[in-house]
C-alpha cells in the first residue's frame, strides 16, 4: 500500500511559525498568522475529527506537524498513530511511527461486529471463522467451534504479522531470494 503524503515544511520552519507545549499537545501560533493573534491555539478541528492547521495555503494534520516540530521528519513509508485512538490528542508521548500495515491492524472495532472480536465472524449458529489482512491480502485463518478460539488465532496471526518484516521492503531479502 502506497501511502500519499504532502511534503511537510521543515522542523526550522515549524518551530518559526508555532510554539509546542508538551503537557497539552497543543500547537501554538509563535507570530500572527491569517489573522490569528501569535499566542492563540493554531488550526481548527476538521470534519474527520483530526486537528487540522493550514500553512502558505496549504492544509496539513496538526499531529504530522507535531512529529516534525519534534523529530525533525517523518519517514518515507510511515505514518503517525494516536495510541489511544483520540484524534485530538496530540502530546507526543500518545504519538507513534508505524507502517500502514500496523496501522490497519490497530483499527476500532466496526460498529456492525456482531462477535464482539476483530476478524472473527460468525458463520453457522455454532462456527466462527477467523481471517487478517496481511501485506494487503485476506488470510483465511480457520473455522473454530468458539468466537474466542477464532480471536486466539487472529491474535497470533497478528503477532506473526507485525514481527515478520515486509519482504517488499527488506532490500537484503530479496537479494537473497
Amino acid at each position: 500500500m502506497k501511502v500519499k503524503t504532502k511534503d511537510l515544511p521543515s522542523q526550522a520552519k515549524l518551530r518559526q511559525l508555532f510554539v509546542y507545549n508538551f503537557e497539552t499537545g497543543e500547537l501554538t501560533n509563535r507570530i500572527l498568522r491569517n489573522y490569528q493573534p501569535a499566542g492563540s491555539r493554531a488550526g481548527s478541528v476538521g470534519n474527520r475529527g483530526y486537528r487540522r492547521v493550514g500553512i502558505n495555503g496549504e492544509v496539513f494534520a496538526e499531529h504530522r506537524l507535531i512529529w516534525v516540530w519534534v523529530y525533525g521528519e517523518i519517514p518515507h513509508g510511515y505514518l503517525i498513530d494516536h495510541i489511544n485512538h483520540n484524534k485530538i490528542d496530540n502530546r507526543i508521548q500518545n504519538l507513534r511511527l508505524v507502517t500502514p500495515q500496523e496501522n490497519n491492524l490497530n483499527i476500532n472495532l466496526n460498529r456492525t461486529n456482531k462477535t464482539g472480536y476483530r476478524g472473527v465472524t460468525q458463520t453457522t449458529k455454532k462456527q466462527y471463522s477467523a481471517r487478517i489482512k496481511d501485506q494487503g491480502r485476506n488470510r483465511y485463518l480457520g473455522t473454530f467451534d468458539s468466537a474466542l478460539e477464532a480471536f486466539q488465532a487472529y491474535s497470533l496471526a497478528k503477532a506473526d504479522a507485525l514481527t515478520t518484516p515486509n519482504k517488499k521492503n527488506n532490500k537484503v531479502t530479496n537479494e537473497r531470494n
